[in-house]
């Protein structure tokens, strides 16, 4: 009886068996591979590792590498992370610097630069040097006008004996009399005394005695008297008692006085205060005379003999120069 094989395929029946094994065998080898398909694609099993990261990121194979990081990264880390850490820094000192620009320092009065607000800054604490402390324009001294001069009436007997006239030094006003008198003036001379801008922090006058104009009068007779404003304080006018000579006489006195008005400096001349009278109640009282505002006495006007026969002043307009 024939072989088996002999009716599947024709010749030799060990060789049809071994091809159809073969057959066999490849159909399942090629099966095999089309099945385990994603086990040799890398780009599949990044997909699969992608969709098993936690935080999103994806990534290549298992080598944990962003599609960023290059051979030059070996360690892994995220270059995205690194940026945004270097930007922020970036930022933060940006802000810093601005903040610092932003807060600059305040104007401050003695730093030689003019500020708003500021008149002027010379960078100095002289107050007399036309800028004073607080950086503001200043006073530098004092003006007395002598070309407005106003003379205070003569009292007493306006024609008797000789008239003189005597004015202080320039810069220097009336701040008193000196003499001798007993029921009547018999004697009289005039005191000045010179007016100066002080630095006191601020500017400030101070008066002090100075010039003693020469003696009028003849007798040495009667009680020496000395009538003298308070410091800092000049002449504005006189009041007193009269006939056929001065029988007594009294000085009014006010303080001069820098005032700080804010947006500007001025000299003001303050309250009169009357000094005791010298001399004698005899005669007629005559009414007390004054200087305009704003002046001071700066010349005395006397009538003279054997005694004092009359007494005036002359006034001059006071103030700061700038």
């Amino acid at each position: 009886m024939p072989a088996p094989f002999s009716l599947i395929t024709g010749g030799h029946p060990r060789r049809a068996h071994c091809r159809s094994l073969a057959r066999v065998v490849g159909a399942a080898l090629l099966l095999s591979a089309c099945f385990d398909v994603d086990s040799r694609d890398p780009w599949a099993s990044a997909g699969a590792d992608a969709g098993a990261d936690a935080d999103g990121t994806s990534t290549i194979g298992g080598s944990g590498q962003s599609p960023g990081d290059s051979a030059d990264n070996p360690t892994g880390a995220d270059s995205t992370d690194t940026d945004t850490q270097d930007s922020s820094t970036a930022d933060s000192g940006t802000s810093g610097g601005t903040t610092a620009g932003s807060s600059g320092a305040s104007p401050v009065c003695g730093d030689g630069m003019v500020d708003p607000g500021e008149d002027c800054d010379d960078a100095n604490a002289d107050a007399l040097d036309g800028c004073v402390n607080d950086c503001r324009q200043g006073p530098i001294g004092v003006a007395i006008d002598p070309t407005t001069p106003v003379t205070l009436p003569l009292q007493g007997n306006p024609t008797g004996g000789d008239a003189t006239d005597h004015a202080c030094p320039e810069g220097e006003v009336v701040i008193g009399i000196r003499g001798t008198a007993e029921d009547w003036l018999y004697q009289l001379r005039v005191v000045c005394g010179v007016v100066e801008l002080v630095d006191e922090g601020n500017p400030a006058l101070h008066i002090s005695e100075s010039t003693v104009l020469p003696l009028r009068g003849g007798s040495p007779t009667g009680s020496m008297y000395d009538s003298m404003c308070p410091p800092d304080h000049a002449v504005v006018g006189f009041g007193g008692r009269a006939g056929a000579w001065l029988d007594q006489l009294f000085l009014r006195c006010a303080p001069l006085t820098v005032a700080d008005q804010g947006s500007a400096w001025s000299l003001e001349i303050g309250a009169v205060t009357d000094l005791m009278p010298v001399g004698s109640p005899g005669g007629n009282v005559f009414g007390a005379a004054t200087c305009p505002a704003n002046a001071v006495a700066t010349i005395s006007n006397i009538r003279h003999g054997e005694w004092i026969d009359a007494f005036g002043l002359t006034c001059m307009p006071i103030s700061l120069l700038f």
